[in-house]
């Protein structure tokens, strides 16, 4: 059989077994998460964010801002006896007795439930990471460009994830924390956009929406061993020629398939439209 010239046709499907990009991929946030049905966000990740918060609230309650010491119920009122001057008649702070009770302890006992920092900062336990990073911020001691965003999950015939919430309440909430945590090594020019951009791929892989393409070839034209032209049925002699998966994201002209394509096979592509 004698070939001539060659057509190509384009197919784009559904990756049925892509890669999880929280463990194949390198990301610059940890994602904290936690559900009680579905194995989320990165393996590890609130260990991760323990190492990191743990020095820094030693730190916070060493550096506490207020007379006193942590473990009194009653320190002297910073509004009119800070400098240990005799109560001020109009003192609406301590009611003119010249103490108050210790801020820092309710502080510790409302957010911390009176636990140990470690003891709260579990795999399980993902609820006071957002008032840690508050406080922290707060108190100066979060390092530059620290960035702690909010994950919610809808699950509703399939899950998506977000760091807004979700309009429907039955059916989704809050599952964990994205976080970035500089430790002088990496610098992002924007840390918001990284994280934005980084849940966007792996909601698209909770979703099923990763690609692949196939490129097929076969001869235009095909003779026959006596040299007649044969007629070739829709699917007679292609063949792969070429072929590519692990595409996030089903619009083809910025999830990488149109790059990725040499420039003979791109016009495939309007073909698709």
């Amino acid at each position: 059989m004698i070939k001539h010239h060659t057509e190509y046709r384009l197919r784009i499907e559904q990756d049925l077994t892509p890669s999880n990009p929280r463990t194949e991929d390198d990301n610059a946030g940890v994602l904290a998460l936690r559900h009680s049905r579905y194995e989320l966000g990165d393996i590890g990740g609130m260990e991760q964010v323990t190492r990191f918060l743990e020095p820094l609230m030693t730190q916070y309650i060493q550096e506490a801002n207020f007379p006193g010491d942590l473990d009194d119920d009653q320190v002297i009122c910073p509004k009119c006896r800070a400098d240990e001057r005799q109560p001020s008649d109009d003192c609406n702070r301590c009611d003119h007795s010249g103490w108050i009770s210790n801020p820092f302890e309710i502080e510790i006992e409302q957010t911390f439930n009176g636990q140990n920092i470690v003891e709260l900062l579990q795999p399980n336990d993902l609820a006071h990471v957002g008032r840690i990073i508050e406080m922290l911020e707060e108190g100066g001691l979060l390092p530059e460009g620290t960035l702690c965003k909010p994950v919610y999950l809808y699950d509703h015939s399939g899950i998506t994830v977000s760091h807004s919430s979700f309009s429907s309440h039955w059916d989704s909430g809050q599952v964990g924390w994205h976080l970035w945590m500089p430790d002088g090594s990496e610098i992002l020019p924007d840390p918001d956009a990284t994280l934005t951009a980084e849940l966007e791929t792996y909601d698209q892989y909770l979703r099923g929406e990763v690609y692949g393409f196939v490129v097929e070839a076969r001869p235009a034209v095909a003779f026959g061993f006596d040299g007649s032209p044969l007629k070739l049925a829709d699917d007679d002699l292609w063949y792969v020629a070429d072929s590519c998966w692990g595409f996030y994201g089903s619009d083809h002209s910025t999830n990488g398939i149109a790059e990725h394509l040499s420039d003979d096979w791109k016009p495939l592509l309007d073909e698709l439209e």
